[in-house]
């Protein structure tokens, strides 16, 4: 049931109660030029889910489209896409804030799809509000990790061969399920269960995935041992060569257990035709230090979770016409800053 600042947000015009019946609105608006971790329907559920692990909330209109979740009295915004520069999105974001009088979150911020935007102040990393964006996105290059298709791994991963080679000493025997109609959903639930915070970001996914089992482009890979899940793994194709890594939570209960079950799909997925898998942020130093292990690389773009402002003092004459044309274009920063809007033209 939604609460009094929840019930407010719902009567900002445009926002609405997200459903999965949605997903053809949102994923009409994910760019065709580029491939980019958050244009899956599968994040936009995890960037927007509310503190129970309900649904969240959209906004739509002729300009902007975008995912809204309130959160530890947080709202967090994942625009993914804005006509008009970023002048409707702040607007949103003042409308917002002015009703419900609390601290507003741009998740997967990109300078380039927001020109009319100015960055400012750096946010240090640490800000555990920052979620998946606490460290940059990576992506992993499968024939960097590996040197065969048959999944021999790069010595220079040294890190990460010791601990496979250390689990695989074990003989621990796994089930390998592909299919989520061979595994009841109170199974995966109360998997996850076991992790409050991981329960409720995850368990948007986990409901949709049951409702639409016979899509394709998601993949589901589960590890059980003895009949008890151990590890469990989602993604998204998004081409013949490029996929994006949505979930990848293991039991951890015995040492390099993660390291192989991170082997194992990588090598599938790698004999199956991917070449590109975009990873995304991370939420703790720890994550960010065992991605590192896995050899990855940056992708051509930087995202990141923008913490937003309000500065009243500004000019606003120029939002009175936000055409594209008179949009100003600033240089990338690698500081986590917050926003306001520039209306100066040159």
């Amino acid at each position: 049931m939604a609460n009094d600042k929840e019930k407010s947000l719902l009567k900002i015009s445009g926002v609405s109660s997200l459903r999965f019946k949605d997903e053809g609105i949102l994923r009409s608006a994910f760019s065709k030029n580029s491939i980019r971790y958050s244009q899956s329907f599968l994040y936009l559920l995890r960037a927007s889910h509310g503190e129970k692990g309900n649904l969240g909330y959209k906004y739509v209109d002729s300009d902007l489209t975008a995912v809204i979740g309130y959160r530890n009295n947080n709202i967090y915004i994942t625009p993914i896409s804005d006509h008009s520069g970023g002048i409707v999105l702040k607007k949103l974001c003042e409308e917002i804030f002015n009703k419900l009088h609390c601290q507003i979150y741009i998740k997967k911020f990109t300078q380039e799809n927001f020109p009319r935007l100015k960055l400012l102040r750096k946010t240090f990393s640490s800000d555990k509000s920052l979620e998946d964006d606490t460290y940059p996105e990576s992506l992993l290059k499968l024939s960097n990790l590996f040197v065969t298709l048959e999944g021999d791994i790069n010595p220079t991963a040294r890190k990460f061969i010791k601990k496979v080679k250390r689990f695989e000493k074990l003989s621990i025997d796994f089930q390998i399920i592909d299919d989520l109609k061979k595994i009841p959903e109170n199974q995966i639930k109360n998997f996850f269960m076991k992790d409050y915070d991981k329960y409720i970001n995850y368990l948007p996914i986990i409901k949709y995935l049951y409702s639409h089992r016979k899509d394709i482009r998601y993949k589901i890979m589960v590890f059980k041992n003895k009949n008890t899940i151990e590890g469990v793994y989602i993604t998204e194709v998004f081409s013949l060569t490029n996929m994006g890594f949505y979930c990848g939570v293991t039991a951890k209960n015995r040492p390099g257990a993660t390291e192989w079950m991170d082997w194992y799909f990588f090598q599938k997925v790698l004999m199956e035709g991917i070449r590109t898998i975009y990873l995304g942020g991370s939420e703790t130093k720890g994550v960010m230090e065992y991605v590192e292990k896995l050899l990855p690389y940056r992708p051509d773009y930087y995202a990141q979770t923008v913490p937003f402002e309000n500065f009243l003092e500004e000019d606003r004459q120029e939002e009175v016409n936000h055409d594209r044309k008179n949009s100003v274009n600033f240089p990338e920063t690698p500081d986590i800053p917050a926003v306001f809007i520039n209306t100066k033209i040159n």
